[in-house]
């Protein structure tokens, strides 16, 4: 049982939310289609129609597309719709409209719409003059129509790219480029047919092609025997990609077949580790046997120190309400003197206000025997005073707070000191330990093997990861007190309970004020909510605070004398401001080829 502050328990979100705010806020969209229809005319130009399906995670208003200005080829007469609704061209940068503009290297369309988390397809239609050129042999054209300038992978494109009129299938050579495993065919009409999926980011996808000369009359003209020795390049291109292909698919059933034994071998490690959890648990995690205790008690059940008392309830771990416990009971022990002192102040609006400052104070050394101290109890009292205090007998909470770095690093110390003190008292069962420690190797084991477990099972890994979180957190359930240690902390759970559920405001307050030092250390110790404390500090009778808790002292309180309720508020802000002073300290048709790229290309985004 972890029994810490509410506080604690809820610090944790706002640091979640830190990490997490970037992600709640982030926006993304990914291309989920292109469907593009390209038809060839007799003049060698193309008109071109780019259908392309966005999906939006967020809030979007515009998305644009990029076309290269050097180069044999240009672009003209855009067009934007949606829906079958034209956008209108202007400059104003309102929804449903669109403007074109140049940087020198480059035509940008860009487009305006809104859209908030949704799936929109906006069709870009335009002419490409100087697609193809006639040679002597016959006419060409080689037309990048996904340039490599996208930076997001598209799951999947459809291009269809029809002859100026029909012909044959044999009348025609064509090749496409792109990924390994982009295909392609040529259908009755001689239309060429291709198709990818997906099409990674920044990859082209492009066509060549050889037609007839009869089909494209007015076509720009150049000179020389051109079919040769484009047969030829991509002979040489094919026999290329279909070896890179080939050592493609070797791959791929090489990484199947690894896949396939990576996720047996995830899958047997994950039933062998968490089947080892369980006979750890059997073997060394079954708990003692003993009388039960009641569910409350008035009282603490024995004069354990707070500190101690802390590591039999959580866990053999120690936190920052420890060591203020600590605090407070070397105060009622008479080693040191917690002041409290208030002065008159302004506030804001310039509103009369007490300003109020803690501090401890060491006692006289020579009024206390040295040797009736527990070790760590001295080391705390020695770094307070000689090195916080710099040798002085008195140390404000400010100064606590100044020092928050030097005191997280004497915490580690200091907790390391508690925790030698506690073993002698052999709460825990040595054996069971062991095996918690056994497991947590297990479990830090297969979060590690998540690195190599990528290669070899891939997803499957993540099996691992999930089994080996899972053994971590389990792994603390193995370890368990003896049964002394058990029968103890029963009882201080119970006493837990009485304060929490504040059981003492339906009891007679005089055996209460007999136990109020002891109640109000032990609360705080055990983490008990702030509104408790201040409910048992209010118990104290009028003009009784010096006989009762002597070591808590008021000055300037403006009342005139000791008042139970302005006491309890006090007590309830001193440890307040005392966590907020060592918060530090606590933590808590073929194929595609390689080829060549054509002509055309360019990219594209959204925003």
């Amino acid at each position: 049982m972890n029994i810490q502050p509410s506080l604690r328990r809820f610090s944790i979100i706002p640091v979640l939310f830190f990490l997490t705010a970037p992600l709640c806020f982030s926006k993304s969209y990914s291309i989920q289609q292109v469907k593009i229809h390209a038809r060839l005319l007799e003049d060698g130009s193309m008109d071109v129609s780019e259908s392309r399906q966005y999906q939006f995670d967020g809030d979007y208003s515009f998305a644009y597309q990029r076309f290269p200005l050097a180069g044999p080829v240009s672009c003209e007469g855009f067009q934007v719709m949606e829906n079958g609704d034209v956008y209108s061209e202007g400059n104003g940068g309102a929804p449903g409209t669109f403007r074109i503009s140049k940087d020198g290297r480059h035509l940008e369309v860009r487009w305006f719409f809104r859209a908030i988390d949704e799936s929109r397809t906006f069709t870009l239609r335009y002419r490409v003059r100087n697609a193809v050129y006639r040679y002597e042999d016959a006419a060409l054209i080689h037309f990048q129509f996904i340039g490599m300038d996208w930076d997001r992978q598209t799951r999947r494109v459809d291009l269809t790219l029809t002859p100026p009129a029909p012909l044959a299938k044999t009348d025609l050579n064509a090749w496409l480029h792109g990924p390994l495993w982009g295909e392609y065919r040529i259908n009755d009409q001689g239309a060429v047919q291709a198709w990818v999926s997906p099409l990674p980011s920044h990859t082209y996808f492009d066509i060549r092609a050889l037609y007839p000369r009869s089909l494209f009359p007015r076509a720009p003209e150049k000179s020389g025997i051109i079919q040769k020795t484009v047969m030829n390049e991509e002979a040489e291109w094919a026999e290329q990609a279909n070896r890179e292909r080939r050592e493609w698919k070797q791959k791929a059933g090489i990484r199947q077949k690894r896949l396939a034994a990576g996720r047996w071998v995830a899958v047997a490690v994950s039933v062998l580790a968490l089947g080892l959890w369980g006979w750890l648990f059997h073997r060394y995690g079954r708990r003692p046997a003993f009388e039960p205790v009641p569910r409350m008690i008035p009282n603490p059940p024995d004069d354990t120190p707070p500190a101690l008392v802390a590591y039999l309830l959580n866990n053999r771990r120690i936190f920052g309400p420890a060591l203020t416990g600590t605090l407070l009971d070397l105060a009622r022990r008479g080693y040191l003197v917690l002041r409290e002192e208030r002065t008159p102040g302004k506030g804001l609006l310039g509103k009369d206000r007490e300003k109020i400052q803690y501090s401890w104070e060491r006692r006289d050394k020579a009024s206390k025997p040295r040797n009736d101290l527990i070790p760590y109890e001295k080391t705390l009292i020695r770094f307070l005073f000689d090195e916080i205090g710099e040798g002085t007998d008195r140390v404000e909470f400010t100064t606590l707070k100044k020092n928050q770095s030097k005191f997280s690093r004497f915490f580690q110390k200091w907790q390391k000191e508690v925790k030698k003190t506690a073993e002698t008292r052999q709460w825990f069962d040595r054996s069971s330990i062991k095996g918690m420690h056994i497991s947590l190797v297990v479990s830090f084991f297969l979060i590690v093997l998540i690195v190599p477990a990528i290669y070899f099972a891939e997803i499957w890994s993540v099996l691992l990861g999930a089994v080996g979180s899972l053994m971590l957190f389990l792994s603390v359930l193995i370890a368990h007190r003896t049964q002394e240690g058990e029968k103890l902390a029963g009882y201080w759970k119970a006493f837990y309970r009485y304060l929490k559920t504040r059981a003492f405001k339906q009891d007679e307050v005089s055996p209460l004020l007999e136990n109020i030092n002891a109640s109000l250390i032990y609360g705080v110790t055990l983490g008990v909510p702030g509104k408790v404390i201040k409910d048992l500090a209010s118990l104290i009778p009028q003009d009784q605070a010096t006989h009762y808790v002597p070591w808590y002292v008021i000055h300037g309180h403006g009342t005139g004398g000791f008042a139970p309720q302005a006491f309890g508020e006090s007590f309830s802000t001193m440890i307040a401001t005392t966590a907020s002073a060592m918060s530090t300290a606590s933590g808590s048709g073929g194929g595609a080829s390689g080829g060549a790229g054509g002509a055309g290309g360019g990219g594209g985004g959204a925003g």
